[in-house]
């Protein structure tokens, strides 16, 4: 079974969802954050289940999650036995830009994970919405 991996900017766009929502409507926050939890959860038992992402290498795919009458799509990557969540966007925002998401030098990944593990404490309120 393949390991999910919350990439810092997935988890940073969950949190740009929660922000958003949260001062419009609370319960509707907890419903998108528990849709979008359980739509990639899905992707732990299938990775491959998300079509290819459009002009990216065969191993980006994007995986839609239904939400009231729109949706969510999921930037992911397959690689071996991980499937790394990239970003989380609304299916009526524009597409994944190939520039943007192809993967860093090492060190550079390094301080970007460093970044948002120091600004924990900020994302910890998706993070206990997003538990089972």
């Amino acid at each position: 079974m393949p390991r999910l991996i919350w990439t810092p900017p997935a988890l940073a766009d969950v949190q740009r969802l929660y922000r958003f929502l949260t001062p419009k409507d609370l319960d509707a926050t907890k419903r998108a954050v528990k849709a979008i939890r359980e739509g990639v959860n899905i992707l732990g038992d299938h990775a491959y289940a998300g079509r290819p992402a459009e002009g990216m290498e065969p191993l980006f795919r994007e995986w839609p999650i239904s939400f009231g009458a729109g949706s969510y799509i999921v930037l992911y990557r397959v690689e071996g036995d991980e499937v790394s969540l990239l970003a989380i966007r609304p299916g009526r925002e524009a597409g994944f830009s190939r520039d943007s998401l192809t993967s860093p030098l090492p060190e550079t990944w390094f301080r970007l994970c460093w970044k948002y593990l120091k600004d924990i404490h900020k994302i910890s309120p998706i993070m206990a919405a997003m538990r089972p």
